[in-house]
């Protein structure tokens, strides 16, 4: 939660900013991370009880209340964002009783608009109200009389119990940053998209982690699928150089036909029958073992395929990494570089003061002492100068 005093010279603006979607305009906006064609998808929870445009509303109510001549803020936006643990089912019930209780809380007349936007990175509602105080005889504007110290610091609990209870669970609305108190808008936002960048960091880096472990799951399946084509080709060299001598087919007997035995037909020696008969199994071997072989080669280069894709989207995600992670650091270096330019501020402003308190008394005694050394001519010196 964060809740900001707007001046009466940016009300427009603001007021522009929170309705975009029914601004009717398309223009370019500060915030580069408002995706337009998401817009649409924004809403109004204040349209039932104030229909009118947001700005035209504000004018009328200003002309109703009293304004004194040296109030400067005449609007008021508080900006909750849905929490990380609430499921997205359950945000716009969220929403409703922020607004709810701030309406109970500013007066449900002094509402101006409560737009929720679903067009930028974090769903989030900015409630905008008129700061008004009643007392018996009237209505006055007075941002300081409702916007206090003690009230900033009790918002956050209040609205985390009255929600949680509304919800029927706890809600964290209590979350790091509010603890902190109360931030301005631009904080907010630097807050949330230092904590986006190491969210997107771990992505990468979850990311990178699952395409090195597939990576390595098939350089294993490669290893062993090129383990087993090395074997079955060592075992189809050996079969191409079996050889059977000429000398071993000595002992075999042609029988040729006759009337008591047609047949024709070779008496083989059991040594040469076994060797050819192991021949024959050799050579079945060799065929089931080549085509084993080549079913294994086309799984291979499938494996090789899929990794060098793999190894493409590796190199891809490590530069998007070291690309995230270069912005970071480039962020951590401008968040430093803010802090001791403040840093300094505060230690300078202190001295800034008093030599302007110094300056200002010396310039007020000299313009006194000049004042009394002027002395106004009497009516005698005027004649003197004339007969002169």
């Amino acid at each position: 939660m964060n809740c900001k005093k707007i001046p009466k010279t940016a009300v427009a603006q603001i007021l522009d900013h929170c309705g975009r979607s029914d601004s009717g305009r398309s223009c370019i906006r500060a915030n580069q991370n408002i995706d337009p064609t998401r817009s649409h998808l924004n809403y109004n929870l204040a349209a039932e009880i104030q229909p009118e445009p947001p700005l035209v509303f504000h004018k009328e109510r200003m002309k109703e209340i009293y304004v004194h001549g040296n109030a400067s803020v005449t609007l008021v936006n508080w900006i909750v964002t849905a929490p990380q643990t609430l499921p997205e089912e359950e945000h716009r019930e969220f929403f409703k009783a922020c607004f709810d209780k701030w309406k109970n809380d500013y007066g449900k007349e002094n509402v101006v608009s409560a737009y929720v936007h679903l067009d930028e990175t974090s769903p989030h509602m900015h409630f905008c109200f008129i700061p008004v105080v009643k007392t018996d005889t009237r209505e006055k504007l007075c941002a300081k009389e409702v916007i206090t110290r003690n009230h900033l610091q009790k918002a956050h609990g209040e609205m985390e119990e009255y929600v949680s209870e509304i919800l029927g669970h706890h809600v964290d609305i209590l979350n790091g940053a509010t603890r902190e108190g109360n931030k301005s808008l631009a904080d907010f936002k630097r807050g949330k998209a230092k904590e986006d960048l190491e969210k997107a960091e771990k992505e990468a880096e979850r990311i990178v982690a699952q395409a090195k472990e597939k990576a390595e799951t098939i350089v294993k399946d490669y290893e062993i699928v090129s383990a087993a084509y090395e074997n079955k080709k060592d075992v189809m060299d050996k079969i191409d150089s079996l050889s059977i001598d000429d000398e071993e087919f000595s002992g075999v007997e042609e029988h040729k036909p006759t009337s008591s035995e047609p047949k024709h037909y070779f008496k083989v020696p059991a040594n040469i029958w076994y060797r050819l008969k192991i021949s024959k199994d050799t050579v079945e071997f060799y065929r089931a073992s080549q085509k084993e072989a080549m079913h294994q080669l086309d799984k291979l280069v499938k494996y090789k395929e899929a990794n060098r894709e793999l190894l493409g989207e590796n190199h891809s995600l490590k530069k998007e990494l070291a690309e995230a992670k270069e912005s970071v650091d480039e962020y951590k270096k401008w968040i430093k570089k803010f802090h001791n330019v403040f840093r300094k501020l505060e230690k300078i402003i202190p001295d800034f003061q008093k030599l302007y308190k110094r300056i200002s008394k010396e310039i007020d005694a000299e313009e006194e002492k000049e004042e009394r050394s002027i002395k106004p001519k009497s009516r005698n010196d005027f004649n003197y100068d004339i007969e002169r």
